[in-house]
């Protein structure tokens, strides 16, 4: 028995130094830099949203950690381990709405190391300091949310709808940045929400027939253009009750020409020389949307079906030197065999295409279909067309001389 004694206080004091080893091997302080991805909260307070001037949501930072080396390898395997580490921004940190500036050298301490967790602990409260973060500050912009009831909308590309639609709710709150909200002043037009229906559900349904349908709501599209502020959007109603009734079904057709025709009076062609530039000869990449059977006929009988742009001058555009302006329509003719037409629409130039002073706000097709805004349109026919300008020149005839008897 004796002989064992020894050995176990050998054995227990070779325990205790492993263990004082390990202690001290765990508390040795060291410092870590890491690359650290890091985003605004979702909301400050009740009412403030803040964005990163670069305009992205999340920013990446290099972040130099100092602290026992136990407590630097939990701060590895935790932070940002469920994605961007959300900077604790508080609404007391906010003077004012607009841009400021965040110090993150002074936010990183009090960042949760695992925020997922109720009780975490942040960084400095894990005995970490944080020694320092590049870039040390980084700019923000500060909006205030306000609440606003925006209009429903239900305008399906397509079809054509009979005149009582009827959508419940009329209305709904969304809630929104201020400053987006003052740019929009004077332009309510542009603030609505819709209602969506795919386009292949509303081709099954039958004419004259009334529905009502659950649809979704979505932004339209002045208000999601922006994505600074499409994130801090949010509809009080997802959906609507929308009660309508098709009463005619739509096509669309694609046009790659379609010729421009001047159109002056006789008198004033005798004094001026008028040419089309080039490129305002033919209005190219046209498409119109219509009542099925009149598109049909568009589609298969090229040969008895003409479109055409016409493109009117007075003389006193003349006598003011105009070297630009709008195609005033677009006809869809009938043509007989002898090459007569006869006008079966009349499609006039949409003046919600045009900005003040005759410049058309989309210059481009897909600038056109991208803010649904038909650069001509009636009442069952819209057609979109990359511009509704003509550029011409003008050059004024020398009229004889007249002699006395």
């Amino acid at each position: 028995m004796r002989i064992f004694k020894p050995m176990q206080s050998y054995l227990l004091v070779t325990l205790i130094a492993a263990l004082i080893w390990l202690y001290a091997e765990g508390q040795n302080v060291r410092t870590d830099t890491r690359t650290v991805t890091v985003a605004l909260p979702a909301r400050i307070g009740q009412d403030l949203v803040a964005d990163f001037v670069a305009g992205s949501d999340q920013l990446t930072v290099a972040v130099t950690f100092k602290g026992a080396t136990s407590a630097l390898d939990q701060l590895k395997v935790h932070l940002g381990a469920t994605g961007a580490v959300e900077l604790p921004v508080q609404s007391s940190m906010i003077a004012a709405t607009g841009k400021q500036t965040l110090n993150l050298s002074m936010l990183f301490p009090q960042v949760r190391v695992e925020p997922e967790k109720p009780g975490s602990l942040s960084v400095s409260e894990q005995g970490i300091s944080v020694v320092g973060v590049e870039p040390g500050e980084v700019a923000i912009i500060v909006d205030k949310l306000v609440t606003k009831d925006v209009r429903v909308v239900f305008d399906p590309r397509g079809v054509q709808l009979g005149p009582s639609v009827k959508i419940n709710p009329a209305t709904i709150p969304v809630t929104l940045p201020q400053s987006f909200l003052d740019r929009l002043a004077g332009s309510d037009d542009a603030l609505f929400v819709a209602a969506t229906i795919p386009a292949g559900r509303l081709s099954d349904m039958p004419e004259g027939v009334e529905q009502t349908l659950p649809l979704t709501l979505e932004l339209s599209k002045p208000l999601g253009a922006d994505k600074r502020v499409e994130r801090h959007i949010k509809l009080g109603v997802t959906t609507a009750d929308v009660t309508f009734t098709i009463a005619r079904q739509q096509d669309s057709l694609a046009v790659q020409l379609v010729p421009v025709w001047v159109s002056t009076p006789p008198s004033e062609l005798r004094r001026y020389d008028v040419t089309l530039a080039d490129e305002s000869r033919v209005l190219r990449e046209v498409t119109i949307t219509g009542p099925r059977d009149l598109i049909e006929r568009l589609r298969s009988k090229p040969n008895e079906m003409r479109v055409i742009a016409q493109f009117q001058l007075t003389g006193d555009m003349l006598d003011k030197g105009v070297t630009s302006a709008p195609i005033s329509s677009v006809e869809i003719q009938q043509v007989s065999a002898t090459g007569q037409g006869r006008v079966l629409h009349v499609v006039p130039v949409n003046p919600a295409a045009l900005a003040a002073g005759g410049e058309e706000l989309p210059t481009t097709v897909a600038a056109t279909k991208a803010a649904t805004v038909p650069t001509f349109l009636s009442q069952n026919i819209s057609i979109f067309a990359p511009t509704a300008m003509v550029r011409f020149t003008v050059v004024k005839r020398e009229q004889p001389a007249t002699t006395g008897g």
